[in-house]
């Protein structure tokens, strides 16, 4: 079975792996097209990709990894206030399909998982 991810995940999962693995620069919510123009609905809207990419074990959320408080976003279903990026870290499997992608040039979604 195919796990599809779109453009965020997978912009998303490139710059952790940048960031463990290659000491690149943080992640940065303002690089990413995300559907709400408020910051607040915007952080639970990649908090919702990252957990997407949790649950596929591409990557591994540390406790405390999210600060959650106020309300819980409709659509993206948490309440997430900031995300330490400190604690957010590309598991063997997130690196695999990151290095192939980068070595053979490959469409990440027509790869199984």
């Amino acid at each position: 079975m195919t796990n599809i991810l779109d453009e965020i995940d997978i912009k998303l999962l490139n710059d952790i792996y940048e960031m463990d693995i290659n000491c690149g620069k943080s992640i940065n919510i303002d690089d990413y097209e995300l559907t709400d123009p408020d910051l607040k609905r915007k952080r639970q809207e990649l908090a919702w990709h990252l957990m997407k990419l949790e649950r596929l074990e591409y990557v591994q959320l540390n406790k405390g990894a999210f600060v959650e408080g106020g309300i819980r976003h409709e659509k993206f279903k948490n309440n997430v206030y900031s995300i330490d990026w400190e604690k957010v870290h590309i598991k063997d499997k997130g690196i695999k399909l990151i290095s192939e992608a980068k070595t053979n040039e490959i469409n990440i979604n027509k790869q199984e998982p």
